[in-house]
């Protein structure tokens, strides 16, 4: 969260100006994380947890390196 911030801070520095959306992204993002925490802590083993990350890690990695 602090990395977003720090971002968000940098953007509006450099005279960026953010989206209407901004405020109904940043709630869908909160939400994402508080039902992913929710279901990782009770439903998910830490084992679990690791591979699913790796997998949405590779996916991301394939997809930059594939991105013209």
């Amino acid at each position: 969260m602090g990395n977003s911030l720090t971002g968000l801070a940098g953007a509006l520095a450099a005279g960026q100006t953010m989206a209407a959306e901004l405020p109904v992204y940043a709630g869908a993002a909160l939400v994402g994380a508080a039902l992913g925490t929710m279901i990782g802590r009770r439903f998910l083993s830490e084992r679990t947890t690791r591979f699913v990350l790796s997998g949405i890690l590779l996916i991301a990695g394939l997809r930059l390196l594939t991105r013209c």
